[in-house]
């Protein structure tokens, strides 16, 4: 009788270390093994993430469209090109932004008075800007004038569309630093539609 009880428990206590995978996970779980990059695993398949397909959530979706929603130029040069002032005053540039999509103007900002290069201006959209995936996307500074045409003062352009270029492969960033010739910096601020 003691030996049939001593082989009973031996046998329960192998059978319950036994289920068990390396990962603490029952043998009887249909999610032991199994990887999702971007998602989580339901009765043994992957449940992928918006913007996420394939067997284990790996391959990254092209959105429908991206939401510019807020610019922030974190950099841009306190002088012209001829290295004078931008204002004839002396003072710093009145800058806004204009962003194009598709070759045209989908925004432009109000402005800021009198802005140092050594400043951050925060360009919060409203509203935001909705940008097809597929179209080309750019973001241009000015300098307000008010008795003469406003002046450009650069920009970045994306040379062909905007989720190729910039986002694509990245996990979908929320932010991204655009850099242009001349030391021009914008962080843009993303949603994505998909």
């Amino acid at each position: 009788m003691k030996v049939s009880r001593l082989l009973t428990i031996i046998l329960a206590i192998f059978l319950t270390f036994s289920s068990c995978t390396e990962d603490g996970k029952s043998i009887l779980d249909p999610c032991a093994g199994i990887t999702c990059d971007n998602g989580e695993c339901i009765n043994g398949d992957c449940d992928c993430d918006p913007g996420y397909s394939g067997p284990s959530c790996a391959n990254e979706l092209r959105p429908v469209s991206i939401i510019l929603t807020r610019v922030q130029v974190t950099q841009f040069p306190q002088t012209n090109d001829q290295g004078g002032g931008w204002d004839s005053d002396g003072t710093g540039p009145d800058i806004y932004i204009k962003v194009k999509s598709g070759g045209n103007v989908v925004y432009e900002s109000g402005y800021y008075q009198d802005a140092i290069n050594t400043s951050n201006y925060t360009f919060d959209l409203n509203p935001d800007v909705n940008i097809p995936s597929t179209s080309d996307f750019g973001i241009s500074l000015y300098d307000r004038e008010f008795l003469v045409s406003d002046t450009f003062m650069g920009g970045v352009v994306t040379g062909g569309e905007v989720w190729t270029t910039y986002l694509k492969d990245r996990g979908f960033p929320s932010t991204t630093t655009l850099t242009a010739f001349a030391g021009y910096t914008f962080e843009c601020y993303w949603t994505y539609v998909h």
